[in-house]
C-alpha cells in the first residue's frame, strides 16, 4: 500500500496503470482522454484501491472527470480511513 496521496504521486500511478509515459498525466488530464475503455477505467480504479488501501464505489467514480478529481478522492478516502 502506498503512503503518499499527494496529487503528483496519484497522477504518476494513473500513468503507470494506463501504460502512459511518466509525467503525461497531470491534475487537469481528462480521464476520457486517457482511459481507452471501461475495462481500463475499472483496472485503474482497482489498482488505486489496492495501492492506497481504500474502497471506492461506482457512485464515487462516476462523477470523476480529471486525474486531479481521482487524486482528491483518494486523498479524502485515505484521510477518512485513518
Amino acid at each position: 500500500m502506498s503512503t503518499s496521496t499527494d496529487s503528483y504521486e496519484v497522477q504518476r500511478r494513473i500513468a503507470t496503470v494506463l501504460r502512459l509515459p511518466p509525467g503525461s498525466v497531470t491534475a487537469d488530464t481528462e480521464l476520457a482522454d486517457v482511459v481507452t475503455d471501461s475495462f481500463a477505467l475499472v483496472e485503474m480504479m482497482i489498482e488505486l484501491q489496492e495501492d492506497y488501501g481504500v474502497h471506492l464505489t461506482q457512485e464515487d467514480i462516476q462523477p470523476l472527470r480529471t486525474a486531479g478529481d481521482v487524486a482528491g478522492l483518494i486523498a479524502r478516502r485515505v484521510t477518512q480511513a485513518t
